[in-house]
C-alpha cells in the first residue's frame, strides 16, 4: 500500500457570537486538555 497525501482547508471565523463561544467552551470542557501532536508521535512510535 502507498501513502494517502490530502489537503485540507480549514476556515475559521474572525469572531465568535456568544452561543458559539459558549458551545466551543463546552466541547474544550468535555474533551479536556489534550494534544493531538503528541498522540501522533506516540503512535508512529509504536
Amino acid at each position: 500500500m502507498g501513502d494517502l497525501l490530502a489537503t485540507v482547508a480549514v476556515q475559521v471565523p474572525a469572531t465568535l457570537g456568544d452561543t458559539a463561544r459558549e458551545a466551543l467552551e463546552a466541547y474544550r470542557a468535555a474533551t479536556g486538555p489534550s494534544s493531538l501532536r503528541a498522540k501522533l508521535l506516540t503512535d508512529a512510535q509504536s
